[in-house]
């Protein structure tokens, strides 16, 4: 629990750092900003039972906390820049995994079913992001109207820590573990790469200050984002890579209104 306290402490004081020096800037050549901090839900779609491009079948569940940074140019002469905004993000993410679904039903007493209930995986991590938001009715119209919906596509680096394990014993025993995943683990930290993609709306409270809530889908570039990779050409239905979705809430203040 320390441990993430500690993460959040930090993204907080990098938020009232960046606050103390924009103020200084505001306004800038045109420029406009703002900062935030969010917190959420995450689920993610990975090796801990079947996965498909389509459907979510995962037993992990875990939280996310960041803090974020908008910059976009309201000029007149400029017509494009009147529906963008770019977003910078430093996230934090925590997901406790374990199988769940109709293979690991606790009537089913085989010895895969024993084995599958067992296992046990962890995942957290650091992502360092950035995005572009598009926003249907203009970036500025949140000034005016309570709502102001966007959509947005983006990239992200993540520096995650996984770990597998089993309350059987040796994970890579195969007499504790199915054959499926020997030597198809990862204990360690792993540099990932990832697109991004959101919907969400703002929701104003006054011109300086606003809520927000988004849906975010994280696409790895990668099988190991949740520390599980079995070999695709053996285990057909396991050839997607990992993702992850995010419910997120947060809150943002505006500099320049």
């Amino acid at each position: 629990m320390f441990h993430h306290k500690k993460y959040f402490f930090i993204l907080f004081f990098i938020a009232f750092n960046f606050h103390s020096k924009a103020q200084s800037t505001v306004s800038k050549n045109g420029l406009y900003h703002d900062i935030g901090v969010m917190t959420g839900g995450i689920v993610f779609q990975s090796d801990y039972l079947q996965k498909n491009p389509f459907g979510f079948q995962t037993g992990a569940n875990g939280y996310s906390f960041g803090v974020l940074y908008y910059l976009d140019s309201n000029t007149n002469y400029n017509k494009i820049s009147q529906y963008l905004k770019w977003r910078g993000e430093l996230t934090y993410i925590a997901a406790d995994l374990q199988h769940t679904g109709k293979y690991v039903d606790i009537s089913l007493q085989s010895t895969t079913a024993k084995q599958l209930r067992a296992m046990r995986g962890t995942v957290s991590g650091i992502n360092l992001g950035t995005q572009v938001e598009y926003y249907p009715f203009k970036n500025d119209d949140y000034n005016y109207a309570t709502f102001a919906p966007y959509v947005s596509l983006g990239a992200m680096i993540s520096v995650q820590k996984t770990k597998a394990w089993s309350i059987l014993g040796n994970i890579n025993d195969i007499n504790v573990t199915p054959t499926k995943y020997i030597n198809a683990f990862r204990n360690e930290s792993v540099i990932l790469f990832s697109a991004t993609t959101s919907i969400g709306t703002r929701i104003k409270l006054n011109n300086k200050n606003s809520l927000f809530t988004e849906a975010k889908f994280q696409y790895y570039f990668s099988d190991w984002a949740d520390g599980l990779n079995p070999n695709s050409a053996i285990y057909k239905e396991n050839k997607s890579n990992d993702m992850l979705t995010y419910i997120n809430i947060g809150y943002i203040y505006s500099f320049d209104n």
